[in-house]
């Protein structure tokens, strides 16, 4: 079936999540960040790494995302992450309880399938402050549009290429079991990234690495290589996935200074075959 147009404007499912310290932890661990600031939830100030929205968005979006959008369950199977441009507004507690809504903002056809774009928000569940907003694209590939392309929300200009200087590269080694540890320890789970039957039938030569989880990484490294390593600085991390990295492939993160902001840092995430697998990567600092 192909995906429908007039979804534009439609909301995804509303839930109410609590950040365990259980969650947490299991992020941080996923990424193989075994830092005491991320581990150790008996530390005065405990609060949950910035990054780990990406997993309670998921939840929001896998609950009706095939019913909204009108696809199969061959079809949702296909989908793969292509965008993430997430905004950081307050930190995330740990032991409270959030609440995850958006809505779909724009749908249009590319040369690999149907692209989808949603407008995500979570916000502390009991005051309604606002903890982050994103827009999270993913591309099902294979996949026609019905309707004419629709836009709700146009790009933000912000996220074109920047210049960058004082550049450093960071090497992250990815074992063949990656994707699945990272599968259950963030709790986003899409076959495509954990059973290579699926992935064979999308077209795919192999299993790949999760987009949210590229995003992730780089969003370590650039925050210890150019925010002072401290998550709480980080106030915006957006990036294109242009690539695909296969199981047990290790991808260097290159990060530089921004050219134009003092307070940002550029970057890209390079696969080991030497595709560019994360694009207009940038990210933005504040304080504490």
């Amino acid at each position: 079936m192909p995906l429908r147009s007039d979804v534009v404007g439609e909301s995804l499912r509303p839930l109410v999540l609590e950040v365990t310290p259980r969650r947490a932890l299991a992020f941080a661990a996923g990424l193989g960040d075994v830092s005491a600031a991320s581990l150790d939830d008996a530390a005065p100030g405990f609060v949950a790494s910035p990054l780990l929205c990406v997993s309670l968005e998921w939840q929001s979006v896998i609950g009706g995302r095939n019913a909204l959008l009108g696809l199969s369950d061959e079809e949702g199977r296909r989908g793969v992450h292509a965008g993430q441009d997430t905004r950081f507004l307050a930190p995330l507690p740990v032991g409270r309880k959030v609440r995850v809504e958006g809505r779909v903002v724009t749908v249009r056809r590319t040369p690999a399938g149907a692209l989808s774009t949603s407008r995500i928000h979570v916000r502390d569940s009991r005051s309604g402050r606002l903890i982050s907003t994103t827009l999270s694209t993913a591309i099902y590939r294979g996949v026609a549009v019905e309707g004419d392309d629709h836009s709700i929300e146009p790009p933000d200009p912000a996220v074109a290429p920047d210049a960058g200087e004082d550049w450093a590269e960071t090497t992250i080694p990815l074992d063949r079991g990656f994707a699945h540890r990272y599968s259950e320890c963030a709790d986003i789970w899409n076959p495509i990234h954990t059973e290579r039957s699926v992935a064979l039938a999308a077209g795919l030569a192999d299993i790949i690495v999760h987009g949210s989880a590229l995003w992730a990484l780089a969003g370590l490294a650039v925050t210890r290589g150019r925010g002072g390593g401290a998550a709480a600085r980080l106030r915006r991390l957006t990036g294109r996935f242009t690539a695909m990295v296969p199981a047990g492939s290790p991808v260097t993160v290159r990060h530089g200074r921004s050219a134009t902001e003092p307070a940002a840092a550029v970057f890209a995430v390079v696969g080991g075959n030497g595709q560019m697998a994360v694009t207009h990567g940038r990210a933005e600092f504040g304080d504490p």
